[in-house]
């Protein structure tokens, strides 16, 4: 049982939405590859926990330079960087570079630090090192904490970063396939057909993948197709009236519409089709005699 044009509305545009942040998401995942976007981030994160003041106000990495080509850390291929860094690779990189992880060795480490100039990592390492109270396995697994939790911070600043750049990736697809949010809607809201179709693509989409993002289409060529096959109006051609100025400002709404909703990523969107795709087969549950 259908809810009427509003729900059909509501089920085109997720699936659209859907479609389009399935789209953005492969093609952030190519710049990011190719970009190296995580190595990087992970290597300016070391790089910040392992800096060292230098007499001339700037950064001395030589600390940096031991850890980060550690043969634990560093990879095979030298113009690629490693994307995930274990924890544990990274304390044992750290002691080596700073004397070893023996009992026997952990006074050297201690010499060592203390020789070292006052940084964050001068400070940290003595504190750890206290703590571990001479056991150097204590010593290792308050190292690969200290990373982790900074890693943790890590994965905030980029995933923040990551969103910013699907919102960027969304506007070029609204804009370059001229998905207008409210252009959209407005066409779906007058065309019982259109709404019937998309919702029947909706449909077919829903059955096939569920509301499991896992079960995404796998390739762009795919997605690419799926959003050529959509019935809605897009695309550039006869839309000529579209640069006047009262056109162009509700164009840009309708493309910052659409590049919103398309940050707020894949999953959200498989989760939405397949709310809706219930909501609108159960209907809506009937108030009880005695409410």
């Amino acid at each position: 049982m259908s809810f009427g044009p509003l729900t059909d509305v509501a089920i085109s545009l997720i699936f659209t939405y859907l479609l389009l942040a399935l789209l953005a998401s492969g093609i952030q995942e190519f710049i990011a590859g190719a970009l190296q976007w995580r190595g990087k981030h992970l290597r300016d994160a070391v790089r910040d926990m392992l800096a060292l003041p230098a007499a001339d106000g700037k950064v001395n990495a030589a600390l940096f330079d031991k850890v980060w080509g550690h043969p634990l850390i560093s990879l095979p291929v030298m113009d690629r960087l490693p994307s995930y860094l274990p924890s544990r690779n990274f304390a044992l990189a750290v002691l080596d570079a700073l004397g070893g992880s023996a009992p026997e060795m952990l006074s050297q480490v201690g010499q060592r630090i203390a020789a070292l100039p006052d940084s964050r990592i001068k400070t940290t390492v003595t504190s750890l090192l206290q703590d571990a109270g001479g056991d150097a396995d204590k010593l290792k697994l308050a190292l690969a904490t200290w990373y982790d939790d900074t890693m943790d911070r890590v994965a905030g600043v980029y995933k923040r970063f990551s969103q910013y750049c699907l919102v960027a990736v969304g506007l070029v697809l609204a804009v370059g396939l001229n998905v207008d949010t409210l252009r959209v809607a407005d066409t779906l809201w007058r065309d019982p057909l259109l709404r019937a179709a998309m919702v029947s693509q909706a449909q077919a989409f829903n059955t096939q993948h569920g509301s499991d993002a896992a079960t995404a289409p796998a390739s762009n060529p795919t997605v690419v197709a799926a959003i050529d096959a959509l019935p809605i109006p897009m695309g550039w051609s006869g839309t000529g009236n579209q640069f006047a100025p009262a056109h162009f400002i509700w164009a840009l709404l309708g493309w910052l519409a659409t590049a919103i909703a398309v940050s707020l990523g894949a999953p959200f969107w498989f989760d939405a089709l397949g709310t809706a795709m219930k909501l609108r087969s159960a209907g809506i549950k009937p108030d009880r005699a005695d409410a």
